[in-house]
């Protein structure tokens, strides 16, 4: 009885935490992508709920400050096409041939690095400890006869 309570509770949790949670993420990213000039919602909400450990989401939070957000006018109308080609065209080649610094793929780029050198610099810092104060120097399966 104890096991199937454990399952009725367990597969709840497990779907929770792999689809939902993702899934949420997912939604949120491509609305706020959606309000925003140049910024592909589809794929940003992929990069934020596919991405493991919110990386995604630290990723988007971060570059979304390239992407403008887009006027009431350009949301509210049904004719975006030529809203955009009246008012954006000329503005978007002016201040992106003026525009001074790095590209949004290097930005992700060098996020991703540096998340994965923080990651790696925790994991040798852990070993190191570990190694330091004798953790693991000996295997234990509850028998008392660690060497």
């Amino acid at each position: 009885m104890l096991n199937l309570l454990c399952l009725f509770f367990a597969i709840p949790l497990v779907l929770l935490f792999t689809i939902g949670i993702p899934l949420i993420v997912g939604i949120v990213v491509y609305r706020d992508a959606n309000k925003r000039v140049d910024c592909n919602p589809w794929l940003w909400a992929l990069v934020a709920a596919l991405v493991p450990s919110f990386i995604g989401v630290v990723i988007y939070v971060i570059i979304r400050r390239d992407y403008p957000l887009k006027s009431e006018k350009a949301m509210s109308e049904d004719d975006e096409e030529s809203y955009y080609q009246k008012n954006y065209d000329d503005v978007a080649v002016e201040n992106r041939s003026s525009a001074a610094g790095m590209p949004t793929w290097a930005k992700v780029i060098i996020i991703i690095v540096a998340a994965l050198l923080i990651l790696w610099l925790a994991a040798m810092v852990i070993a190191t400890i570990k190694y330091m104060f004798g953790y693991g120097s000996y295997v234990d399966f509850g028998m008392g006869m660690g060497y």
